[in-house]
């Protein structure tokens, strides 16, 4: 846990400078592929690690830790030595002076980054439970918990284009509109097969918006880039911890 959330303020950081400086100014974008390639490792990771688990024991999960280390000791060569010092200029170029937002905007911000994460950690969590008590098979509700993270993957790339596009806010606001709709139908739909493109549809628009929140976090918070992903990603998992616990 320790090792993850040290490397998302970094990672984030990254992402949204290299969009800044090789995206046009595009780093709405850039973090949306960022958190894509992360919600797909959050589908893929249970994929790998359930065989691991069930025919070798705790101990086959360490295998899971063998793509980390390289990766680590990748990023290690590429931004260590006289590489860092080559990357300035282009992180340097990527800052951009925050503009001044109000205590109403940053209050409206903070409410909604947290109500984001409520319900995206709320779905994950208990639609399985809810599904498994009516009785549905683990393949059943399995399916149905990739296709709402899978949704949201996608619809996390879609919103940060079109903000980048069409501005932040409206595509925020549109995209959470639409997003009450399915998450409103989904008890309704019971065990249809319904409930798979409500869940699809409802990962999609509320996905959409995570980037978009990410971003405007790192335009309010003063203290630079890092600190503000920091920040704000470690508000965004505590909130949606909380959430579930209500």
């Amino acid at each position: 846990s320790l090792g993850s959330a040290a490397f998302h303020p970094v990672g984030t950081t990254q992402a949204v400078l290299r969009g800044r400086s090789l995206l046009s100014g595009r780093d709405t974008t850039s973090a949306s592929w960022f958190f894509l390639f992360g919600q797909v490792g959050y589908f893929l990771g249970p994929i790998a690690g359930g065989p691991l688990l069930q025919h070798f024991g705790p101990a086959g999960l360490m295998t899971l830790a063998l793509p980390a280390l390289l990766i680590g000791l990748n990023a290690a060569w590429r931004m260590g030595g006289p590489r860092s010092a080559a990357s300035q200029p282009a992180a340097a170029s990527g800052q951009q002076p925050s503009a001044r937002y109000g205590r109403w905007f940053i209050v409206a911000l903070v409410i909604t980054a947290s109500l984001q994460s409520w319900t995206q950690q709320n779905m994950v969590t208990f639609v399985p439970k809810y599904l498994s008590d009516l009785g549905q098979s683990a393949s059943f509700y399995g399916l149905s918990s990739a296709l709402f993270m899978g949704g949201s993957a996608i619809g996390n790339v879609a919103g940060g284009t079109l903000a980048d596009r069409y501005g932040k806010r409206r595509v925020a606001m549109v995209a959470l509109a639409l997003g009450s709709i399915p998450l409103a139908l989904v008890p309704a739909a019971g065990q249809s097969a319904a409930l798979f493109g409500l869940l699809l549809l409802a990962g999609f628009f509320t996905g959409s918006v995570y980037s978009i929140i990410v971003v405007t976090a790192q335009r309010v918070l003063p203290g630079g880039v890092g600190i503000a992903s920091g920040l704000n990603k470690g508000f965004m998992f505590y909130s949606g911890a909380i959430g579930t616990d209500l």
